[in-house]
């Protein structure tokens, strides 16, 4: 019996994260076929290349999709997508997987089930159901009508998915794999929790809200807390984030 090509798409550095454990046990799991397309902020060096970290972690690359175009705009945004959903329906009609599994809800994400979706390959959600109230939003819930199967965190995750009329039998709560990192790193040091120091701080920016609001408080966050730099992910206001640190 042929093996099932389970072709997972990342597309940036948070999705390798939530999505690193699984790798592992799909490539070890006797009856699947691992298949891993890198994409998008993932090949490029400015976003530090995290493609080289999954190639560290042993992991083959069967296709590299170049994707993401300069500008770091809204009108870049859109057009990105729009490029992803050729060159990933090219790249789909050259491996043949059985499924595809999509992380969240960038603009890459619906780009690769919308491709998907199209060519009628069963494709596999994860993190479907959360609300954010940004644009991340709207692209979620559109995914999440695009896929067959739903791996979601919570189980309120799990209700929204439902009552947006998916089938429950295909709705499973898992979790974060992301947490599996931590664990790991927890159960390697020999400590019982995980903690940061008073004196470090960690600053998380989320964009919710009009860009205006977003950039005096941010400013305002970054003057009161001086946090150390972790370059942003490739948005439409990447330049705003990175801005009061350059």
């Amino acid at each position: 019996m042929a093996k099932r090509k389970v072709c997972v798409v990342i597309t940036a550095r948070p999705s390798y994260s939530r999505i690193r454990s699984a790798l592992f046990a799909i490539r070890n799991h006797p009856d699947l076929e691992l298949q891993i397309v890198s994409a998008a902020s993932m090949l490029l060096d400015r976003y530090g290349q995290a493609v080289n970290h999954l190639e560290q972690d042993g992991f083959k690359i069967d296709a590299r999709v170049y994707m993401v175009l300069e500008g770091e705009n809204l009108v870049t945004s859109a057009k990105t997508t729009g490029l992803g959903l050729i060159e990933l329906a090219t790249t789909f009609d050259n491996l043949r997987p059985d499924m595809v599994v999509t992380i969240a809800d960038r603009y890459e994400t619906i780009a690769t089930a919308i491709a998907a979706a199209y060519m009628n390959i069963p494709l596999v959600h994860m993190q479907g159901g959360e609300v954010t109230g940004s644009i991340d939003e709207k692209v979620r819930h559109a995914i999440t009508k695009l896929a067959d199967i739903h791996l979601v965190t919570t189980q309120k995750s799990s209700e929204r998915v439902v009552r947006m009329g998916e089938d429950p039998g295909r709705v499973f709560v898992t979790g974060c794999p992301s947490i599996d990192i931590a664990d790991a790193v927890r159960t390697e040091n020999g400590v019982e929790h995980l903690w940061v120091a008073v004196e470090d701080h960690l600053l998380f920016y989320g964009r919710i809200g009009r860009k205006d609001d977003r950039v005096v408080e941010f400013d305002l966050a970054v003057d009161e807390v001086r946090p150390e730099l972790l370059g942003p992910a490739h948005d439409d206001d990447r330049i705003i984030v990175a801005d009061p640190f350059e």
